[in-house]
């Protein structure tokens, strides 16, 4: 049974949602937003990627909520750096970060399985709960319908027919990023269902939930246009790219 109070926080795109919420737990992506001060730049160089110091910024600042514990991806070298500054700065934290293969080849599959097969033994020590291939096979199921209904979201406000819809389209990327999805889900739906209707959607910038290439905004006849996918599961561990 899933504790919506108990989350896990995560950084990176590539995470492997699916299994955070088959262990029980809900994911929490600590976003780089917020009125933190600008400390990380003490722990890490100033010239290092904002995003990621930003999100230090946060942990410093105790700017989140309790977590059950954290996965870090190595997809890149600041996110591999963000892991040792997280632990010098919170050593308290559970924290685990998973290695990304560089192909697909058979020998990089395996590896990636092996760092999958861990990153499941510790969220099942996190959590307490025996994490099942049909729990797992559930999760992926859900994450791939969140996708699919945020992408049917997309297309509606590329098209101009739902209301308010480039910022009520960023907020729900946010939800569906640091809320139990259940919840998420149920709210999309209730917007899929709305009437089709004309809008300029508000002049906004697309914050980046997930990464440059899924989630970016541009505007185009006074409207805010989502282009990309919200990447499934399925999506996420086929693809070579490393976004944040």
């Amino acid at each position: 049974m899933k504790d919506k109070s108990k989350l896990i926080g995560f950084t990176c795109a590539y995470t492997p949602l699916a299994l955070i919420d088959a262990a029980g737990f809900a994911p929490y992506r600590i976003l780089p937003m917020g009125d933190s001060p600008d400390q990380a730049g003490h722990i890490l160089h100033e010239n290092l990627c904002p995003h990621v110091k930003r999100v230090l910024d946060r942990g410093m600042q105790d700017d989140i909520p309790e977590l059950s514990g954290i996965v870090f991806m190595n997809s890149c070298d600041t996110m591999r750096r963000l892991s040792d500054a997280w632990q010098k700065v919170r050593p308290n934290d559970n924290t685990i970060l998973v290695d990304l293969p560089i192909s697909n080849d058979p020998g990089s599959v395996s590896f990636f399985a092996e760092e999958l097969a861990l990153l499941t033994d510790t969220l099942s020590q996190w959590s307490g709960n025996n994490i099942t291939p049909e729990g797992i096979e559930n999760s992926i199921g859900c994450y791939n319908e969140l996708a699919m209904h945020l992408n049917e979201l997309r297309k509606r406000v590329d098209s101009g027919t739902l209301k308010d819809g480039g910022i009520r389209l960023q907020t729900i990327y946010n939800k569906a990023a640091t809320e139990p999805i259940e919840d998420v889900m149920e709210m999309i739906k209730q917007m899929i269902d709305e009437p089709n209707v004309l809008s300029d959607g508000g002049r906004i910038s697309m914050h980046r939930l997930q990464n440059d290439t899924c989630h970016r905004g541009r505007q185009k006849h006074g409207r805010v246009h989502a282009f990309g996918e919200w990447p499934s599961f399925s999506h996420c561990m086929r693809s070579n790219n490393r976004p944040k």
